[in-house]
């Protein structure tokens, strides 16, 4: 009676640690097609997720992965923030993803800056395009990264 017993005591933890280390579907599903490069399917699950469970940090992070990848930066840096709120655990991952994005957009602002200054006629549509490229990259830079000082 006492093997059976510790069989099934140990038989219980097994199917605990199981079912608790276990992604909601929709999560799993957000990261399989994510992966599959299979953005648009990726974004509605992860967005369901993160709906559907708003403490899981996992959620957020990956949602936070995709807004980038769609260029929704104001939208990834709310979810990362709420990742890092709920856990710590995929920080360094979204410190990553949010340098890489920062050195994206401030590259981008400094090539459209350069590419401003070598026109001819500074006051034409051209110029003004040119200009609100370097608008719109600097602030998406400073929305990632509000306290750099250049």
């Amino acid at each position: 009676m006492k093997r059976y017993t510790l069989l099934l005591a140990i038989l219980l933890i097994a199917v605990s640690f199981l079912f608790n280390s276990c992604r909601p579907p929709e999560l799993e599903g957000a990261i399989v097609h994510l992966n599959a490069g299979r953005d648009d399917q990726a974004f509605e699950l992860a967005q369901e997720a993160a709906k559907k469970y708003p403490d899981n940090a996992e959620a957020w992070y990956i949602l936070g992965k995709i807004q980038g990848k769609r260029g929704l930066i104001t939208e990834m840096v709310s979810s990362f923030d709420k990742s890092v709120a709920i856990a710590p655990t995929f920080q360094k991952d979204i410190e990553l993803e949010k340098s890489s994005y920062f050195s994206k957009h401030y590259n981008d602002a400094v090539a459209a800056y350069n590419a401003f200054i070598k026109l001819e006629d500074r006051e034409g549509e051209a110029a003004k395009k040119k200009l609100n490229e370097v608008i719109d990259n600097f602030n998406k830079a400073l929305l990632i990264q509000p306290d750099y000082m250049a």
